[in-house]
């Protein structure tokens, strides 16, 4: 947990907390410690245990601090379904998915959380997902002991919705290996169906078909503006014409009025 030696040293000794106690049993300690609110600051199984309170026969007091650099959510779910409710989504599992009771995790990993892993630098990166291109976080589904029969529903909310010009791809990582999976997305929220673990990640993708086609629109409508013109120009005599005929029908109405 990276203490530091003041900390250490409180533990070690209870400075400000011995009251007196026996030697016989490794109690020479107070019965109340407070040892205040610590940051923690890495991951991992940390084991502690009391010497005041363990009476090597039938009393003791042990522990320990399980911490980790991800937040995830599970439950155990079975024949029955069930539904996961995580930040930002939730997994459904359909009735028969499963037959025994299983242990189902979902893992939110950041950019941050895996920053110097090779997920980073050997798919991530690669690929270009960034902060600008991420719309979602990685999404980690563990593996199942016992065979799915069905597939389950995951419903992702996205970090923003798509721009006029943005596209998604929902893509699944597993061994470095990234392949698209099919999906719906509404406004902000997306939608897809698997029986597979991995990682899964949504990125927004760049609509150049649509940017093309507003630049052809664009290009088509400048040269027929141009063409005009230049015939316009050219032809002075149906300018006139133009004109000739816009008074007679202005006079057509007048004398209809």
């Amino acid at each position: 947990m990276k203490l530091d030696d003041q900390d250490l040293i409180k533990l070690a000794f209870l400075r400000d907390n011995q009251i007196g106690g026996s030697l016989d049993e490794l109690d020479d300690a107070g019965t109340y410690f407070d040892f205040g609110a610590k940051k923690v600051t890495s991951s991992g199984v940390f084991h502690y245990m009391s010497t005041r309170n363990n009476n090597f026969s039938n009393r003791d007091q042990k522990g320990l601090v399980v911490t980790y650099d991800n937040e995830f959510f599970d439950d155990f779910i079975g024949w029955n379904g069930g539904v996961i409710d995580f930040r930002v989504g939730k997994m459904s599992i359909p009735e028969g998915t499963i037959n025994q009771l299983e242990h189902f995790r979902v893992d939110i990993k950041s950019l941050e959380n895996v920053n110097q892993t090779e997920l980073h630098a050997k798919v991530l990166m690669p690929n270009n997902f960034d902060k600008s291109t991420m719309a979602s976080d990685l999404i980690l589904i563990r593996k199942t002991k016992g065979i799915l029969q069905k597939p389950f529903k995951i419903n992702l909310k996205l970090k923003r919705a798509l721009d006029i010009m943005e596209s998604h791809d929902l893509y699944r990582i597993n061994n470095e290996l990234l392949t698209k999976v099919d999906s719906k997305i509404n406004d902000d929220n997306l939608e897809f169906e698997t029986n597979q673990s991995g990682i899964y990640v949504v990125k927004y993708e760049k609509n150049y078909a649509i940017l093309i086609a507003v630049l052809v629109t664009i290009g088509v409508l400048v040269i027929i503006i141009l063409a005009a013109s230049f015939l316009l120009y050219k032809n002075p005599s149906v300018i006139k014409n133009l004109r000739h005929r816009t008074n007679n029908l202005k006079r057509s109405m007048n004398n209809q009025l």
